[in-house]
């Protein structure tokens, strides 16, 4: 592998990572507000 090949790979790998992070976060704030107002 190239060096800017090898930067290509590190940035997507950052993206799939930082969506799967953002998607999980979000549906665990959903489930937490969802259990909060089914509480109240």
């Amino acid at each position: 592998l190239t060096s800017t090949e090898m930067l290509v790979t590190i940035l997507f790998i950052g993206m799939v990572e930082a969506r799967i992070v953002k998607e999980s976060v979000t549906g665990y704030t959903s489930v937490g507000w969802w259990l909060v107002n089914t509480s109240l």
